[in-house]
């Protein structure tokens, strides 16, 4: 009986391993379906969040770029400063971009979902890297 519900740890630790998101558990029919997706930056899942179509824009180029400034939200978007700033903040009060740098240097990549750094690959920065992986101070990447 300890062993039960052991696997569902599991799961989510290969998801996060894997950069993987987290599955959807749903209980239809008296019974547990789980839904694993490749890449939880589809333009359906952002929309379930509940993020407006400049978020879903901005989330969608963060996803092929790595990385996105207030100006490029702006010039994406067709919107404005003031707004391209509340549509970005309001991104990392969810967690789903980091803040680096500070005024026009600002650069927003992909953050923390849940309880798990999404790492970016190559276009992670090194700073990002080590903060998701709980290295900070630690400089360069293992394995690279």
């Amino acid at each position: 009986i300890e062993q039960w519900g052991s696997g569902i740890g599991k799961m989510l630790d290969e998801c996060a391993s894997s950069g993987l998101p987290e599955p959807d558990f749903e209980e239809r029919t008296g019974g547990l379906w789980l839904t694993f997706r490749k890449d939880m930056w589809t333009e359906e899942h952002l929309r379930s969040l509940g993020l407006n179509e400049r978020q879903i824009k901005a989330m969608l180029y963060v996803r092929e770029n790595g990385r996105i400034t207030n100006a490029e939200v702006q010039r994406l978007a067709s919107t404005s400063r003031e707004s391209a700033k509340r549509d970005l903040a309001d991104l990392v009060a969810r967690s789903l971009v980091v803040r680096e740098g500070n005024g026009r240097n600002a650069r927003y990549v992909l953050g923390q979902t849940g309880h798990e750094w999404v790492i970016n690959g190559p276009n992670t920065s090194e700073e990002t890297y080590n903060r998701a992986k709980g290295q900070k101070g630690q400089k360069g990447r293992q394995g690279r």
